[in-house]
C-alpha cells in the first residue's frame, strides 16, 4: 500500500470528522479493491491514528483523546503507594521543573508525582529536547529523597528497568534499553528518561525522575528528522494509566526487594548496546569499540583496541545495522 493511498484516506476521514465513510466509498474513489482500504486502515491505526468501524457505515476518525484520569492511576497502584500526591496538568512546559516547585513550596514525600497531557519545552539529557505532543504520550515526573529510605545509586537504570518491565507486563511488545536512559523498540526510540539530583554538603540528597514515552504519536507528528528514528508503543487495547502505575509499582518493587546485582542483571539482559561496535566522544576526541558489561555502578565497559574504558555518563552510538 503506497503512502499515497494512506494519506488519501486519513485526509477523508479528516475532512469529514461527523460521519463514517464506507469501505466501497472510499474504494471507488482511489479506484482500488475494498481489501487495499481495509489494509491502509490497519496500517493507518499501527501509525497511531484512532480509526473507529462500525459494520455497514464504514470508517471514521476518532479525534477525541481521553484525558489521563487519577483514579484510573490510583486504582492500579500496590497499596504501599496508591495514596501518593499526585497532579495532573493539561500542559506544562516540563514535569520536572514543576514537581521541583511544588517540593520546594510544600517538601512533598518520595514518589510524589506530576503528570502532563503534554509539555511545551520537555527535556531530554545533554540539553536536548524531548517532544511531547499533547495526549499521546506519557510524561511524567517522580521525586525520591534519600533521607526517606530511598537509594539514589543506579536511579535512571531502575527507572529504565521498570518502564520496560511495565511494557512487558501490559502489552505483547518487547522493548530494549540503549544504555544508559532510552528505549527502543524495534530499532526506533520510544522513551527517554532525565534524572536531575540535588547535592548538598553531604551529597546527592534527592533525586528528580523524568519520564517522557511516546505511548500512541502518529509518525507526521515527530519533527522530520526523527520520523525515522522514533516510534511509539502503539499498545492495542492499553490505557496510558495501565503503564504508568505499572512502572511505578515496578519501580517501588525494584527499590524496595530487588538487590543490586539482580538489577544489573535485569537491566544487561535488556540493554541492546552489549555486544555491539559502538562510538562514543570523552573530551573531543572520537573513539569506537564493543561495549563489554555493565558494571555494579551501571557505568558502560568498552573494549578500545584491547583496551577497557569505563563510561560512567554521556551518549554512545551503535554502529552498523543494528534494528
Amino acid at each position: 500500500m503506497s503512502p499515497k493511498t494512506k494519506d488519501i484516506i486519513l485526509q477523508a476521514l479528516r475532512d469529514h470528522p461527523d460521519r463514517y465513510l464506507s469501505g466501497q466509498d472510499l474504494a471507488d474513489q482511489l479506484s482500488i479493491s475494498r481489501q487495499a482500504v481495509w489494509k491502509a486502515i490497519k496500517d493507518l491505526r499501527q501509525m497511531g491514528h484512532p480509526i473507529e468501524s462500525l459494520p455497514k457505515r464504514g470508517y471514521r476518525l476518532d479525534n477525541q483523546p481521553l484525558p489521563l484520569r487519577e483514579d484510573k492511576i490510583r486504582q492500579r497502584l500496590i497499596p504501599q503507594i496508591k495514596d501518593l500526591p499526585l497532579w495532573i496538568y493539561p500542559s506544562l512546559d516540563s514535569t520536572n521543573r514543576v514537581l521541583s516547585d511544588l517540593d520546594k513550596e510544600r517538601d512533598l514525600p518520595s514518589l510524589s508525582l506530576v503528570l502532563a497531557e503534554e509539555q511545551t519545552q520537555g527535556r531530554g539529557r545533554m540539553g536536548k529536547s524531548f517532544q511531547s505532543p499533547a495526549y499521546t504520550g506519557i510524561y511524567l515526573s517522580f521525586l525520591l529523597k534519600k533521607d526517606q529510605g530511598f537509594s539514589l545509586d543506579l536511579v535512571t537504570i531502575k527507572a529504565s528497568l521498570a518502564l520496560c518491565l511495565a511494557i512487558e507486563e501490559e502489552t505483547d511488545k518487547t522493548p530494549q534499553i540503549k544504555w544508559v536512559n532510552d528505549l527502543y523498540l524495534e530499532g526506533k526510540k520510544i522513551a527517554g528518561i532525565l534524572t536531575e539530583g540535588k547535592i548538598e554538603k553531604q551529597g546527592l540528597t534527592q533525586s528528580i525522575v523524568g519520564i517522557g514515552l511516546n505511548f500512541a504519536t502518529p509518525r507526521e507528528v515527530f519533527q522530520e528528522d526523527l520520523r525515522d528514528k522514533a516510534t511509539s508503543l502503539f499498545a492495542q487495547g492499553v490505557c496510558r494509566e495501565e503503564i504508568i502505575a505499572s512502572c511505578l509499582n515496578h519501580f517501588y518493587d525494584l527499590e524496595k526487594t530487588w538487590t543490586p546485582e539482580e538489577i544489573i542483571q535485569a537491566y544487561s539482559q535488556r540493554n541492546l548496546v552489549l555486544g555491539r561496535e559502538v562510538s562514543f566522544l570523552l573530551g573531543d576526541i572520537s573513539y569506537q569499540g564493543q561495549a563489554k558489561k555493565i558494571t555494579p555502578e551501571g557505568y558502560l565497559l568498552v573494549d578500545v583496541d584491547g583496551q577497557e574504558v569505563c563510561l560512567n555518563s554521556g551518549q554512545v552510538s551503535l554502529l552498523g545495522d543494528w534494528s
